[in-house]
């Protein structure tokens, strides 16, 4: 904080760590879970194994979406950071095949 304070300026005046915006995000947090949980039971409702990946695949993207739509200036290590995320998750998708079923994706 006393390195740079020009990070925390916004934060001084209370607006971005407010009541509202916890709740905001709370709300938006349950929307999104509800819509990705109830989406895929809907669709897929058979089959618990492929319930599973969709429902951590959207999961994982949605809140790569969060993050993108929340940062307002990227540094190339974010961009990094979100390539490297989508890269290391469809490698796992091929370790882990007793959870995801590979021929499906």
């Amino acid at each position: 904080v006393f390195f740079y304070p020009e990070l925390y300026q916004s934060l001084r005046k209370g607006r971005l760590m407010s009541i509202k915006t916890f709740f905001g995000w709370v709300l938006l947090s349950l929307y999104q879970g509800s819509i990705v949980m109830l989406g895929s039971m809907a669709l897929f409702e058979g089959k618990l194994i492929n319930i599973v990946a969709i429902t951590f695949t959207s999961l994982i993207l949605a809140e790569l979406l969060n993050v993108a739509t929340q940062v307002h200036t990227w540094h190339p290590l974010m961009v990094a950071a979100e390539i490297l995320t989508v890269l290391i998750y469809v490698y796992s998708m091929f370790i882990l095949r007793s959870y995801f079923d590979v021929l499906f994706v």
